[in-house]
């Protein structure tokens, strides 16, 4: 009787994303993480950390919540 493992699950990175990642989209998900693991729970302190981070929104100014959102819809689609 054979015995067949398991495989070995994996992650390919950005594996749902259609294009290649921007270094806009590669500074914004880092700066996410940072945000994160500082402990921001709630969409205003995702907010603030952006903002005190000094990273600067789409249309160039500080990060809102109504940017924030529209920001993650349009990079979703």
């Amino acid at each position: 009787m054979t015995t067949r493992t398991a495989r070995e699950p994996y992650l390919e990175a950005n594996q749902t994303h259609p294009d290649p990642i921007t270094p806009y989209e590669h500074k914004l998900a880092g700066s996410l993480t940072e945000v994160f693991t500082a402990g921001a729970q709630t969409l205003d302190q995702v907010v603030d950390g952006l903002n005190g981070l000094g990273l600067h929104g789409p249309d160039g100014g500080p990060w809102n919540a109504e940017n924030f959102r529209a920001e993650m819809r349009r990079l979703g689609d």
